[in-house]
């Protein structure tokens, strides 16, 4: 008798086994599962970020012309800075460069003069006699030729006293006499060449001085080279201050709610290079996307269009759920170093109020496979 319980018993255990093994079997082979990549690290992004105004330069707030929760328009004064040091070096830059437009006038009218004068001093050189030279100016001829008539004079002296001392020698003239020729050549060979060395002395003379003046010139020239050089820097220079100058006076780039005044809850009126001074939220709403740091091994199974199932790390998702998205960007292997999923969120969860900033998990489903092929890929541990 208790040989048939315990074998009624036993039918009974195997029949409960063969049916949890039968609907194993048939669970393995005909269930379907989502296959997975799961990613531990990202963050979500706005795509229509808020505007921050940060102070381009240490300054002092003259008027602050908005408050938090006002709304604004595009180009909408918002604060109005002070920065007297770039304001007295904008002013003294400016009065350099006047200086120098003055000095380079100024110049420009020594070297228009210097230059006339060089050309006086030539036409005085071509009044000058030029032996070397067969043109002549009507002036240059008549030096020329009153030259030449003491040279033809000399010529005659010379010539007489060259006679008298023959005639002398032979006893016809006196010593007295020949002494009297004799002085007469002295004194008209030096009206030749007191005349003659009169000219050169001019001559030279006056091209000295036209290098001189050249020279002057050649300083001029380099003078206004370099002062060009220094007006272009000091140009830029105010172009750049200009341009600081103009942040003094910061206006909206955006239309939409201002979130955010540095002096809400103070009296300050010194702000640092750097510093916050307003934030404004768009007036659109911002849409989301999440980005995703994955491996290398990630990107042979990871394309555009899965979905993607998001866990807040800043909501339990056991309690306010999940956000859906689906992948919109993948990195290429050329492209970088730190490879990245970028993810559209297609269905907002009502549960949860997103935010730029927030850290985020991820599950990309790849595809549906049964359940035997996932437990098999598991047990051998297959990268997917």
């Amino acid at each position: 008798m208790q040989d048939q319980v315990k074998l009624k018993l036993i039918r009974i255990l195997f029949a409960m086994f063969m049916f949890f093994v039968t609907i194993s079997v048939v669970l393995l082979v005909t269930l379907k599962i989502n296959e997975t990549v799961s990613i531990p690290e990202g963050e979500i992004l706005a795509s229509n970020s808020v505007n921050s105004y940060i102070a381009p330069f240490d300054a002092v707030v003259e008027r602050v012309l908005v408050k938090e929760g006002m709304n604004v328009s595009v180009g909408d004064t918002l604060i109005v800075l002070r920065n007297s040091q770039i304001n007295s070096e904008m002013v003294q830059d400016e009065r350099d460069l006047e200086s120098l437009i003055q000095a380079d006038s100024s110049l420009n009218y020594l070297k228009s003069n210097l230059t006339k004068k060089i050309d006086e001093l030539k036409s005085q050189i071509r009044l000058i006699p030029n032996p070397k030279s067969r043109v002549h100016s009507s002036s240059s001829r008549n030096n020329r030729e009153k030259l030449e008539s003491l040279e033809q004079e000399l010529y005659l002296v010379k010539e007489k006293m060259n006679r008298d001392n023959e005639l002398k020698k032979q006893g016809v003239l006196s010593q007295v006499q020949f002494e009297e020729t004799y002085q007469k050549y002295l004194q008209k060979n030096n009206e030749y060449v007191t005349l003659k060395n009169q000219f050169q002395r001019e001559y030279y003379d006056l091209n000295k001085q036209i290098l001189d003046i050249e020279f002057e010139v050649l300083e001029i020239d380099q003078k206004l080279k370099e002062n060009e050089i220094y007006k272009e820097k000091l140009e830029s220079l105010i172009i750049l201050k200009e341009k600081d100058h103009s942040y003094q006076w910061i206006t909206s780039e955006i239309e939409g709610k201002v979130q955010f005044v540095f002096n809400s809850t103070s009296n300050l009126n010194i702000v640092s290079k750097g510093m916050e001074l307003i934030r404004i939220d768009p007036k659109q709403e911002n849409s989301y996307y999440a980005k995703l740091n994955i491996q290398p091994y990630h990107l042979k199974s990871l394309t555009p269009g899965q979905q993607v199932i998001l866990k807040l790390k800043e909501y339990n998702h056991f309690v306010y759920g999940i956000v859906n998205g689906n992948v919109s960007y993948v990195s290429s292997r050329s492209e970088e170093k730190n490879f990245h999923i970028l993810v559209d969120i297609k269905d907002e969860n009502p549960n949860i109020i997103l935010k730029g900033g927030y850290g985020v998990q991820g599950q990309v489903i790849l595809n549906r496979v049964r359940l035997y092929k996932y437990l098999l890929k598991k047990v051998f541990k297959e990268k997917i």
